[in-house]
């Protein structure tokens, strides 16, 4: 999973086949490798097709709302990602102490805008590129 910073970003998982409950919210763990620090939220599930894939969107900012799905992510570089399945509450639950199940985990890429544009430059020769990425 890639998450860019200063972005609306959408993510893919697919999450219906490890759901327990019928009515579910889902709360987002994300823990830096390097620091240790772990930032929650929560984020509705806006897919067409949710038994296929579920589809949600995540903005990175300084100015984080984490019930509404915005976080803030410092440092870019490696981090972890879990998913957990909570019962659908008003207000929503960040407590992934109340989660039913752990659905997803994996690895997070937390990139800057800038570093996420690739680009070439061609040498004065015209035989070599070089990547500058």
């Amino acid at each position: 999973m890639i998450i860019y910073k200063g972005q609306n970003n959408k993510i893919g998982v697919t999450l219906k086949e490890k759901q327990t409950l019928t009515l579910s919210d889902f709360v987002f763990k994300f823990t830096n490798d390097m620091t240790g620090k772990s930032v929650t939220c929560t984020s509705q599930d806006v897919s067409l097709y949710p038994d296929r894939i579920n589809i949600f969107y995540i903005a990175e900012n300084n100015t984080p709302d984490p019930i509404n799905a915005v976080v803030s992510l410092n440092p870019s570089g490696m981090w972890t990602y879990e998913i957990y399945e909570v019962p659908q509450a008003s207000p929503k639950i960040l407590d992934i102490s109340q989660s039913v199940a752990i659905l997803e985990t994996g690895i997070l890429i937390v990139k800057d805008i800038e570093s996420s544009i690739s680009t070439f430059n061609t040498d004065e020769d015209k035989n070599n590129s070089t990547f500058n990425g």
